[in-house]
Protein backbone atom coordinates (compact mmCIF):
# COMPACT_ATOMS: atom_id res chain seq x y z
CA UNK A 1 0.00 0.00 0.00
CA UNK A 2 1.32 3.37 -0.96
CA UNK A 3 1.39 5.86 0.52
CA UNK A 4 1.54 4.29 3.99
CA UNK A 5 -0.92 6.92 5.20
CA UNK A 6 -3.63 5.34 3.02
CA UNK A 7 -4.61 3.11 5.91
CA UNK A 8 -4.75 -0.52 6.98
CA UNK A 9 -5.62 -3.35 4.59
CA UNK A 10 -8.74 -5.36 5.37
CA UNK A 11 -8.63 -8.95 4.12
CA UNK A 12 -11.56 -11.23 3.38
CA UNK A 13 -12.38 -14.57 1.76
CA UNK A 14 -15.51 -15.22 -0.25
CA UNK A 15 -15.68 -18.78 1.13
CA UNK A 16 -13.93 -19.53 4.41
CA UNK A 17 -14.85 -23.20 4.10
CA UNK A 18 -12.35 -23.29 1.21
CA UNK A 19 -9.66 -20.80 2.29
CA UNK A 20 -9.16 -18.30 5.09
CA UNK A 21 -6.97 -15.20 5.12
CA UNK A 22 -5.34 -13.36 8.03
CA UNK A 23 -3.04 -10.38 7.39
CA UNK A 24 -2.55 -11.54 3.81
CA UNK A 25 -1.63 -15.11 4.77
CA UNK A 26 -3.96 -17.57 3.02
CA UNK A 27 -4.65 -21.00 4.52
CA UNK A 28 -6.22 -23.80 2.50
CA UNK A 29 -9.15 -25.50 4.25
CA UNK A 30 -10.83 -27.74 1.67
CA UNK A 31 -11.07 -28.31 -2.06
CA UNK A 32 -12.79 -25.53 -4.00
CA UNK A 33 -12.37 -21.93 -5.14
CA UNK A 34 -12.44 -18.74 -3.11
CA UNK A 35 -11.81 -15.09 -3.91
CA UNK A 36 -9.39 -13.33 -1.57
CA UNK A 37 -10.00 -9.58 -1.38
CA UNK A 38 -7.79 -6.81 0.00
CA UNK A 39 -9.50 -3.49 0.71
CA UNK A 40 -7.92 -0.19 1.70
CA UNK A 41 -9.19 3.39 1.43
CA UNK A 42 -12.12 2.31 -0.73
CA UNK A 43 -9.95 0.46 -3.26
CA UNK A 44 -9.85 -3.31 -3.67
CA UNK A 45 -7.67 -5.98 -5.21
CA UNK A 46 -8.63 -9.62 -5.60
CA UNK A 47 -6.99 -12.97 -6.12
CA UNK A 48 -8.72 -16.21 -7.06
CA UNK A 49 -7.44 -19.14 -4.99
CA UNK A 50 -8.14 -22.71 -6.08
CA UNK A 51 -7.52 -25.45 -3.52
CA UNK A 52 -6.90 -28.95 -4.84
CA UNK A 53 -6.02 -32.16 -3.06
CA UNK A 54 -3.56 -34.66 -4.47
CA UNK A 55 -4.21 -38.35 -3.88
CA UNK A 56 -2.30 -39.08 -0.68
CA UNK A 57 0.41 -41.69 -0.69
CA UNK A 58 0.03 -43.93 2.37
CA UNK A 59 2.93 -43.40 4.75
CA UNK A 60 1.68 -45.71 7.49
CA UNK A 61 1.19 -49.43 7.24
CA UNK A 62 -2.34 -50.82 7.41
CA UNK A 63 -2.92 -54.43 8.44
CA UNK A 64 -5.75 -56.45 6.93
CA UNK A 65 -7.28 -58.47 9.74
CA UNK A 66 -10.19 -59.61 7.59
CA UNK A 67 -12.48 -57.00 9.10
CA UNK A 68 -14.51 -54.06 7.76
CA UNK A 69 -11.52 -51.72 8.16
CA UNK A 70 -7.75 -52.09 8.21
CA UNK A 71 -5.82 -51.29 11.38
CA UNK A 72 -2.63 -49.27 11.76
CA UNK A 73 0.49 -50.97 13.08
CA UNK A 74 1.24 -48.25 15.65
CA UNK A 75 -0.37 -45.52 17.74
CA UNK A 76 -0.64 -41.91 16.64
CA UNK A 77 2.59 -40.20 17.66
CA UNK A 78 4.61 -43.44 17.78
CA UNK A 79 7.38 -44.52 15.43
CA UNK A 80 7.27 -48.24 16.29
CA UNK A 81 4.44 -50.63 17.27
CA UNK A 82 5.80 -50.80 20.82
CA UNK A 83 6.00 -47.05 21.47
CA UNK A 84 3.13 -45.57 23.46
CA UNK A 85 2.79 -42.57 21.17
CA UNK A 86 0.96 -39.39 22.14
CA UNK A 87 -2.11 -38.95 24.34
CA UNK A 88 -5.15 -36.98 23.26
CA UNK A 89 -8.34 -35.73 24.85
CA UNK A 90 -11.38 -36.90 22.90
CA UNK A 91 -11.95 -34.61 19.92
CA UNK A 92 -8.63 -32.79 20.31
CA UNK A 93 -5.87 -33.07 17.75
CA UNK A 94 -2.78 -32.05 19.73
CA UNK A 95 -1.12 -33.55 22.81
CA UNK A 96 -0.75 -31.28 25.83
CA UNK A 97 0.66 -31.22 29.35
CA UNK A 98 -2.58 -30.90 31.36
CA UNK A 99 -5.65 -33.04 30.70
CA UNK A 100 -8.64 -31.66 32.56
CA UNK A 101 -12.00 -29.99 31.99
CA UNK A 102 -10.31 -26.63 32.51
CA UNK A 103 -8.12 -27.23 29.43
CA UNK A 104 -10.60 -29.22 27.34
CA UNK A 105 -11.27 -27.69 23.92
CA UNK A 106 -14.98 -28.44 23.67
CA UNK A 107 -16.24 -26.90 26.89
CA UNK A 108 -16.04 -23.70 28.84
CA UNK A 109 -14.05 -25.10 31.73
CA UNK A 110 -16.62 -27.56 33.06
CA UNK A 111 -18.33 -30.72 31.89
CA UNK A 112 -21.69 -28.97 32.25
CA UNK A 113 -20.88 -26.38 29.57
CA UNK A 114 -19.95 -28.51 26.56
CA UNK A 115 -19.77 -26.52 23.32
CA UNK A 116 -19.73 -29.37 20.79
CA UNK A 117 -20.78 -33.02 20.63
CA UNK A 118 -23.51 -32.79 23.23
CA UNK A 119 -27.19 -33.66 23.36
CA UNK A 120 -28.14 -30.05 24.09
CA UNK A 121 -25.89 -28.57 21.40
CA UNK A 122 -25.58 -30.51 18.14
CA UNK A 123 -26.19 -34.10 19.30
CA UNK A 124 -23.34 -35.32 17.10
CA UNK A 125 -22.46 -38.90 17.94
CA UNK A 126 -19.29 -39.25 15.84
CA UNK A 127 -16.31 -36.90 15.63
CA UNK A 128 -16.01 -34.69 12.56
CA UNK A 129 -12.86 -35.49 10.58
CA UNK A 130 -11.54 -32.03 11.48
CA UNK A 131 -11.60 -33.15 15.13
CA UNK A 132 -10.34 -36.68 14.42
CA UNK A 133 -6.65 -36.79 15.36
CA UNK A 134 -5.95 -39.81 13.16
CA UNK A 135 -7.21 -37.98 10.08
CA UNK A 136 -5.66 -34.60 10.91
CA UNK A 137 -2.28 -36.25 11.57
CA UNK A 138 -2.12 -38.93 8.89
CA UNK A 139 -4.60 -37.71 6.26
CA UNK A 140 -6.00 -39.90 3.50
CA UNK A 141 -8.72 -42.24 4.72
CA UNK A 142 -7.13 -42.69 8.14
CA UNK A 143 -9.49 -41.99 11.05
CA UNK A 144 -10.27 -43.09 14.58
CA UNK A 145 -12.23 -46.34 14.92
CA UNK A 146 -15.87 -46.21 15.96
CA UNK A 147 -17.16 -48.05 18.99
CA UNK A 148 -18.66 -50.65 16.63
CA UNK A 149 -15.28 -51.19 14.95
CA UNK A 150 -13.60 -51.74 18.32
CA UNK A 151 -16.30 -54.34 19.05
CA UNK A 152 -15.52 -56.04 15.75
CA UNK A 153 -11.82 -56.15 16.66
CA UNK A 154 -12.52 -57.69 20.07
CA UNK A 155 -15.02 -60.23 18.73
CA UNK A 156 -13.15 -61.31 15.59
CA UNK A 157 -9.60 -61.60 16.92
CA UNK A 158 -7.68 -63.57 19.50
CA UNK A 159 -6.13 -61.39 22.21
CA UNK A 160 -2.88 -62.54 23.81
CA UNK A 161 -1.18 -60.61 26.62
CA UNK A 162 2.53 -60.52 25.85
CA UNK A 163 5.75 -58.53 25.99
CA UNK A 164 7.00 -57.27 22.64
CA UNK A 165 10.48 -55.73 22.49
CA UNK A 166 10.27 -54.95 26.20
CA UNK A 167 6.75 -53.44 26.10
CA UNK A 168 3.72 -55.09 27.66
CA UNK A 169 0.45 -55.17 25.76
CA UNK A 170 -1.85 -57.29 23.64
CA UNK A 171 -1.06 -59.09 20.42
CA UNK A 172 -4.33 -59.03 18.50
CA UNK A 173 -4.49 -61.80 15.89
CA UNK A 174 -7.18 -62.23 13.25
CA UNK A 175 -9.20 -65.43 13.48
CA UNK A 176 -9.53 -65.49 9.69
CA UNK A 177 -6.05 -64.81 8.29
CA UNK A 178 -3.55 -64.89 11.21
CA UNK A 179 -2.42 -61.27 10.62
CA UNK A 180 -1.87 -59.33 13.84
CA UNK A 181 -1.26 -55.94 15.44
CA UNK A 182 0.21 -55.01 18.83
CA UNK A 183 -1.52 -52.64 21.27
CA UNK A 184 0.86 -51.39 23.98
CA UNK A 185 -0.42 -50.88 27.51
CA UNK A 186 0.17 -47.14 27.42
CA UNK A 187 -2.06 -46.18 30.36
CA UNK A 188 -3.73 -42.76 30.33
CA UNK A 189 -3.19 -39.12 31.34
CA UNK A 190 -5.20 -37.22 33.94
CA UNK A 191 -4.16 -33.72 34.83
CA UNK A 192 -0.38 -33.56 34.49
CA UNK A 193 0.24 -37.18 35.48
CA UNK A 194 0.35 -40.58 33.76
CA UNK A 195 -1.39 -43.62 35.21
CA UNK A 196 -1.33 -47.40 34.66
CA UNK A 197 1.42 -47.38 32.03
CA UNK A 198 2.62 -50.92 31.42
CA UNK A 199 -0.46 -52.45 33.03
CA UNK A 200 -3.50 -51.11 31.15
CA UNK A 201 -4.50 -49.73 27.78
CA UNK A 202 -7.00 -46.95 27.08
CA UNK A 203 -7.83 -46.33 23.41
CA UNK A 204 -10.36 -43.76 22.22
CA UNK A 205 -13.07 -44.44 19.68
CA UNK A 206 -14.63 -41.67 17.60
CA UNK A 207 -18.03 -42.37 19.21
CA UNK A 208 -19.60 -40.19 21.88
CA UNK A 209 -21.46 -41.91 24.70
CA UNK A 210 -24.95 -40.70 23.87
CA UNK A 211 -26.53 -41.17 27.30
CA UNK A 212 -23.99 -38.83 28.89
CA UNK A 213 -22.46 -36.23 26.60
CA UNK A 214 -19.41 -35.70 28.80
CA UNK A 215 -18.25 -39.26 28.08
CA UNK A 216 -16.95 -41.01 24.97
CA UNK A 217 -16.51 -44.69 24.18
CA UNK A 218 -13.10 -46.31 24.44
CA UNK A 219 -11.42 -49.69 24.56
CA UNK A 220 -9.98 -50.63 27.95
CA UNK A 221 -7.76 -53.57 28.79
CA UNK A 222 -5.63 -55.09 31.51
CA UNK A 223 -3.63 -58.30 31.29
CA UNK A 224 -6.75 -60.31 32.17
CA UNK A 225 -9.65 -58.46 30.51
CA UNK A 226 -10.61 -56.52 27.39
CA UNK A 227 -13.82 -54.58 27.04
CA UNK A 228 -15.36 -51.41 25.69
CA UNK A 229 -16.23 -48.71 28.20
CA UNK A 230 -16.81 -44.96 28.38
CA UNK A 231 -14.60 -42.33 29.99
CA UNK A 232 -14.57 -38.58 30.58
CA UNK A 233 -13.69 -36.82 27.35
CA UNK A 234 -10.90 -34.77 28.89
CA UNK A 235 -8.70 -37.78 29.71
CA UNK A 236 -5.57 -38.21 27.63
CA UNK A 237 -5.71 -41.59 25.91
CA UNK A 238 -4.03 -43.45 23.06
CA UNK A 239 -5.35 -43.46 19.51
CA UNK A 240 -4.99 -46.35 17.05
CA UNK A 241 -6.08 -45.42 13.54
CA UNK A 242 -8.06 -47.39 10.97
CA UNK A 243 -8.53 -46.89 7.23
CA UNK A 244 -10.91 -48.14 4.57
Amino acid sequence: VAPASAGTVTWSSSDESVATVISGFVTAVAEGTAVITATVAGSTATCIVTVTSASPVPTHEAVDLGLSVKWATMNIGASTPEEYGDYFAWGETEPKTDYSWSTYKWCQGTEKTLTKYSAVDDDKAILDLSDDVANTNWGGTWRMPTNVEWKELTDSCNWTWTTQNGTKGFKVTSKSNDNSIFLPAAGFRDGTSSFETGTSGFYWSSSRYKSKSNYAWNLFFTSSEVYRYYEYRFYGQSVRAVCE
